[in-house]
């Protein structure tokens, strides 16, 4: 069963909802040119969680909104994660 493997492995998501942030922000780049920094921050900042949602080809085909989800304590994840919209931001193809 999966069950000892959640267990090893949810000790983050048992903290209350006070004390996590959550930070979003939507970006005009393809999923594809934000998908290796998105990795990237995510292994440097295991205490939280970034996540990628690619908006409708339809509606927008180079927009992805970011999801961050930090612990309340942890401001260091807030500016690193600001810097990374910035980055991104930057290397946007005109």
């Amino acid at each position: 069963t999966l069950n000892p493997i959640i267990n090893n492995n949810n000790s983050i998501w048992k903290k209350s909802s006070s004390e996590w942030k959550i930070q979003e922000i939507i970006l005009d780049v393809p999923e594809g040119d934000a998908a290796e920094a998105v990795e990237n921050f995510s292994k440097q900042w295991p205490n939280a969680r970034l996540g990628i949602y690619a908006h409708s080809l339809q509606e927008a085909p180079r927009r992805v909104t970011l999801r961050l989800r930090y612990p309340a304590n942890a401001p260091a994840v807030q500016q690193a994660f600001e810097e990374l919209v910035q980055q991104l931001r930057l290397t946007i193809p005109l």
